[in-house]
């Protein structure tokens, strides 16, 4: 784990570096002083892949990743078969549909067991060069940060760690293609002309009052648009608030960095 990211539990942010967005500082300020509930936390990553830049803030990480796993389920269930020098199954390819457009519990919880189950996610993780991500028995409960959600935003568009190129593409492919009202969040940030490919994640949490777990991680392409955008949030009052809240921080993001 990065050293400003180790017990970030206030206002956490990378230090300055060239990659960095000139705006990065007042984002950074105006996404602090957004309103919101006294139990939410939140982290938002986004790289505009056409410039390199990125920007990175977190109140509160790492995040439960709810739904927003059934990414890293499958990468790494085309992991498993490129280590087995086979492509998907016409079951696993129908399972991966289920779980990425519907998303789809029982089809993330048996290719979840198929992938090895939690040793087997870890093993990706660190394959893949996700350093804070933690994988859990439970999946929906495994913990990330938005940097490490860069991270696999980039595999997929450009291959990398142990996702191939060809491979990413076919999960972008059913990212597109989610169910219309799972195509919120990046999708709410979208403009014309651009192109969506997104997986969101929701769940109240009981040990937590039932506040509920909102996020969202995608691409956003074309026109001249090739941006990565992921936010990771917790405690909201209900699950409209959450998505309301989401997308206000997408927006403001891009609105504050020009892209």
């Amino acid at each position: 784990m990065k050293a400003w990211a180790k017990n970030c539990v206030a206002d956490c942010k990378p230090p300055p570096s060239d990659s960095a967005f000139a705006a990065h500082e007042a984002l950074s300020t105006a996404l602090s002083a957004l309103p919101r509930g006294k139990n939410v936390a939140f982290g938002v990553g986004l790289r505009d892949a056409a410039t390199g830049r990125s920007f990175l803030y977190a109140v509160g990480a790492p995040f439960e990743m709810a739904s927003t796993v059934k990414v890293d389920i499958l990468v790494a269930t085309y992991v498993r078969a490129m280590d087995a020098g086979r492509t998907l199954t016409a079951n696993e390819k129908k399972l991966a549909a289920s779980m990425i457009r519907n998303s789809d519990n029982t089809a993330a919880t048996t290719l979840f067991r198929a992938a090895g189950r939690s040793p087997g996610m870890t093993a990706v993780y660190e394959r893949m060069g996700m350093r804070e991500t933690r994988s859990n028995s439970s999946w929906g409960l495994t913990t990330t940060t938005p940097g490490d959600r860069l991270v696999v935003l980039d595999a997929l568009a450009r291959g990398g760690g142990a996702l191939r190129a060809e491979d990413g593409a076919e999960i972008l492919s059913l990212m597109r293609t989610v169910a219309t009202n799972q195509r919120w969040g990046v999708g709410g940030a979208a403009r014309p002309l651009e192109t969506v490919a997104v997986k969101n994640g929701w769940l109240p949490r009981a040990t937590q009052g039932g506040r509920w777990i909102v996020s969202t991680s995608g691409l956003l392409t074309g026109g001249s648009s090739d941006l990565r955008l992921a936010v990771c949030s917790r405690g909201h009052a209900s699950q409209s608030a959450g998505i309301t809240f989401v997308e206000q921080v997408l927006r403001l993001a891009r609105e504050q960095l020009g892209v």
